[in-house]
């Protein structure tokens, strides 16, 4: 889930800026006569021990938004959709932050400069630990507030060759229409700007700079003799915090949407599937938004429902909940809660948002995340490892949603644009219960 902490102020001392193998699996071609496989044979094809390997894949190190690791994560999820026969997409879109430059280079304030995301290295709050055996000559170094002074970090990760760093502070102000981090200069990064300029003895710049991060967009056509022009959606989001390798939070949403399009690859499906893994939802919840609002006005109107995944896997959390952003029932949670009724036992249902759910209700799709609540205490730390996941809760996400989507798609099923006129959902209720 997106994190509180949100990267908003860039520091630099120079404005020079220099998987594993899966099955594939084809879409199967149109026929007169389709034959679906049952709802029980879908289900026994997930894998769980795919969901598994993709987890400890993605998790060896985090995969910090705008950085290299998330570009190559988002690379791999990218080939395993390719592999299955989806229509994939590697989607870019622009993080934009105020940056605060200090150096004697030239440079035109009304252009915005680009920032090398090869060339950011963490050093978390800049102690003589974090800095043992790191190597920062040409390298920006990103440093987490706390602990010393600024001025003494800036101090040591220069003595290391740094050219230039980059502060988290909270100026974060929200997202405008097409994606873009709107942030602010106050009071805290002018102080932060001054404490540079007395370190470095070098006059500040302020210009704007940007980096990007990805999405992953996998699209199923309908390959039935019946064709009902609709589309729902699974997604997750493949970044994690920047200190933690985010096994959790959420490879393990993300591996279980890579194993669901897998197996929905298989099927006889009358109604388009799409498999989405969204970039930077721990800065806000940037890569649905940008996602959402590429969606033509005909696409929106066409999407059943939205199903995210989002820290699936801890034994440590609570139990399975569907949080929708307003706290009212919709086809997700009717569907989800009936699938987990047949499947193992009622789930609840309350009122969250904070995650990429809600860009997609703003467009009036409805949408539910799928989460275990309160969340687990290695949530957005360095222990949030693939020790700390567990097969059987990663199962259990898997088939509930996978059996909603099973239903949706299955040529049995008229429009679900209509489906309480043929689908009666298990009674479920309303829980209050936080997240954290």
């Amino acid at each position: 889930m997106k994190s509180r902490h949100i990267l908003s102020s860039f520091l630099a001392t120079s404005l020079l800026l220099t998987g594993t193998s899966a099955m594939a699996a084809a879409t199967a071609p149109a026929t007169d006569a389709p034959q679906r496989i049952a709802s029980d044979v879908f289900l026994n094809q997930i894998n769980v021990d795919n969901i598994y390997n993709d987890v400890a894949y993605l998790a060896k190190a985090p995969r910090e938004a705008g950085t290299n690791a998330e570009y190559q994560a988002a690379l791999y999820i990218k080939g395993k959709f390719d592999q299955f026969g989806y229509t994939t997409t590697l989607q870019r879109f622009t993080i934009w932050k105020n940056y605060i430059a200090a150096g004697v280079d030239s440079h035109d304030k009304n252009k915005p400069f680009e920032l090398n995301q090869n060339k950011v290295v963490n050093v978390n709050k800049a102690t003589d630990a974090d800095l043992k055996n790191v190597d920062l000559k040409g390298m920006y170094a990103m440093i987490t507030p706390g602990g010393t002074p600024i001025k003494e970090k800036i101090k040591k990760v220069m003595k290391k060759g740094a050219i230039g760093v980059m502060m988290l502070d909270t100026s974060f102000q929200g997202i405008d229409k097409e994606g873009k981090q709107l942030v602010k200069q106050d009071s805290e990064t002018a102080n932060i700007q001054k404490q540079v300029e007395d370190t470095v003895e070098l006059k500040s710049i302020g210009v704007d700079a940007y980096y990007y991060s990805y999405n992953v967009i996998a699209k199923l056509a309908p390959n039935s003799t019946s064709n009902l022009n609709e589309i729902v959606i699974a997604g997750a989001h493949h970044d994690s915090v920047p200190n933690g390798p985010g096994a959790n939070d959420d490879a393990s949403g993300t591996a279980t949407v890579i194993e669901l399009a897998r197996v929905m690859a298989l099927t006889t499906r009358d109604t388009e599937v799409r498999f989405c893994t969204f970039g930077s939802e721990e800065l806000g919840i940037l890569g649905s938004n940008a996602y959402v609002n590429t969606l033509t006005t005909d696409e929106i109107s066409r999407t059943i429902g939205e199903f995210q995944l989002d820290m699936v896997g801890s034994p440590n959390a609570g139990s399975l909940i569907m949080y929708t952003v307003d706290g009212y029932k919709n086809v997700v949670t009717d569907l989800g809660a009936t699938a987990a009724a047949k499947l193992y036992t009622v789930i609840p249902y309350g009122k969250l948002g904070r995650s990429d759910h809600e860009p997609f209700y703003k467009k009036g799709i409805p949408a539910a995340l799928f989460i275990y609540a309160p969340v687990e205490p290695q949530y957005h730390t360095a222990q949030d490892t693939i020790a700390n996941i567990s097969k059987t809760r990663l199962s259990q996400t898997a088939r509930i949603v996978g059996d909603s989507l099973y239903q949706i798609t299955s040529p049995s099923t008229p429009s679900f644009k209509t489906y309480k006129n043929f689908f009666t959902p298990v009674n479920y209720s309303f829980e209050n219960r936080p997240v954290q």
